[in-house]
């Protein structure tokens, strides 16, 4: 049994108890108010941050929209010009690159041997066709041969025989390659003749092909004489000339002859008249 004392002791403690319970219930309750306070507060601020960042970007979304139309009537109002520049400059190009195509060309066929005293210059680029079998061939000088449309090949080289007979032969390479063979070439053996024709064309080997053809280019008065030759034939007057000139003086003398007889008539009038 409990005394009194140790009684009053235990109901002292147990108020006690019942006290600091009550304190710590009161002071969870302060804390828990505060925390809510707290996270109101806080969303309060965090709905102040994303309402600033959702202004800045509307903001800039406006700015951009504002900048792309300024843009396009900026585009709009100088499309015009801007297209006519695009086009000159296209146009320019066009005409500097036909310029440069036009220089190589002639440089290339100012490069180019033309044989003794540029004999065929004439004939640079002049072209003729030949049935032959079953096919139609195409020599163009110094330029490419074709048959039907099948490239025989581009002009080369001349041939590699001695000066008098160099000139005779036309070597064309790099012609359309044959199906599993190689690509075609064809050389051209030339000889006297009145006009420009292909007399033959074989084909030794696969797709290398020789056409015997003719032309008046290769008809040669010695080279040593070319010169004197065409210098005598420019000072020698041509039949035609020499008849014209015949012509004329026959007429001269029946103009003399004629005023001769008048003089004749005249003179036996006055005789008589005299008499």
């Amino acid at each position: 049994m409990f005394t009194d004392a140790q009684k009053k002791k235990l109901h002292d403690e147990e108020a006690c108890s019942i006290k600091m319970k009550s304190r710590d219930e009161w002071l969870d309750a302060i804390l828990n108010a505060t925390n809510l306070l707290e996270l109101k507060q806080r969303d309060k601020d965090i709905d102040k941050i994303l309402a600033v960042r959702d202004s800045i970007v509307s903001q800039q979304h406006e700015e951009a929209s504002v900048s792309e139309q300024s843009s396009v009537i900026s585009f709009k109002d100088h499309s015009d010009e801007i297209r006519d520049t695009n086009q000159k400059i296209l146009d320019i190009k066009k005409q500097l690159d036909n310029v440069n195509y036009q220089m190589q060309r002639i440089t290339k066929e100012l490069d180019l041997d033309y044989g003794p005293e540029d004999v065929f210059v004439s004939l640079y680029r002049q072209c003729f066709e030949q049935n032959h079998m079953q096919y139609k061939y195409k020599l163009c000088f110094m330029e490419d041969v074709h048959q039907d449309r099948v490239n025989l090949g581009i002009f080369d080289s001349w041939g590699t025989g001695e000066s008098n007979t160099k000139y005779h032969e036309m070597n064309f390479k790099q012609g359309e390659q044959c199906w599993n063979g190689p690509e075609r070439s064809t050389k051209v053996m030339f000889s006297c003749a009145q006009e420009n024709a292909i007399l033959n064309v074989q084909e030794p080997n696969k797709c290398e092909y020789v056409i015997i053809a003719t032309t008046p280019a290769v008809c040669e008065i010695r080279d040593v004489d070319r010169v004197e030759f065409a210098q005598t034939q420019r000072n020698q007057p041509d039949a035609q000339t020499l008849n014209e000139q015949e012509k004329l003086e026959a007429e001269q003398n029946n103009d003399k002859e004629d005023q001769k007889n008048k003089d004749q008539s005249t003179d036996k009038w006055f005789e008589r008249t005299e008499l």
